[in-house]
């Protein structure tokens, strides 16, 4: 299945109506997934583009997403983009490639859930000195972040934050190289932080 070649503008102004719904795509436990050359202008809710599997035995069965060359805008006009740029959980193979996202209130991609086997190359993120981390994969297992820019990150977030998310997940096999941070505020470029008591292996 692939959306691609579209623009979604919330004209809204104001908040989600249901706290974290509707966000600007949502999908659920969909395989072969691909969003292409879309552009997403601020969304309320949970992010700009939501996608959300499922678990079977700890381990996400959704597989193969692809979202590449999209645009996640947020301006202060349209009053943001009120949750994340990007969030995706319980999914495994998730290629994040080419996408150009700003003025998030939280993340500029998240991870919702477990996730294995990620791939984010070649983004270009600026916080704005808002909203939480750049790169937030959260309970990632073979996650590779290669040439990406994350601008203007506030403290106390970071360019790219490696958390287990209290545990639920363990962080294992990350490959991180020649990414750009930068940032005036913000704690450190990068944080790996794993809860899960299982050790990562960077």
């Amino acid at each position: 299945f692939q959306i691609a070649d579209l623009t979604f503008e919330d004209v809204s102004n104001v908040t989600a109506i249901l706290s974290s719904d509707p966000s600007g795509i949502v999908a659920f436990y969909v395989n072969n997934f691909s969003i292409r050359r879309v552009q997403v202008i601020n969304a309320k809710g949970n992010g700009g583009i939501t996608v959300s599997g499922s678990l079977s035995g700890g381990l996400p069965t959704e597989d193969n997403l692809w979202i590449e060359d999209c645009i996640l805008l947020g301006t202060s006009a349209g009053n943001w983009m009120e949750g994340d740029g990007i969030n995706v959980g319980n999914y495994q193979n998730v290629h994040v490639t080419g996408c150009y996202i700003t003025g998030t209130g939280r993340h500029a991609f998240e991870g919702g859930g477990s996730l294995r086997d990620t791939f984010f190359f070649g983004n270009f993120i600026d916080m704005q000195g808002r909203g939480f981390s750049g790169i937030n994969p959260t309970g990632a297992v073979r996650s590779t972040v290669i040439g990406n820019i994350v601008l203007n990150v506030a403290a106390p977030y970071y360019g790219i934050d490696y958390t287990s998310d209290a545990g639920l997940f363990p962080l294992l096999d990350l490959t991180v190289i020649g990414n750009q941070v930068t940032s005036t505020t913000a704690t450190y470029a990068m944080r790996i932080q794993n809860t899960s008591g299982v050790g990562s292996d960077v």
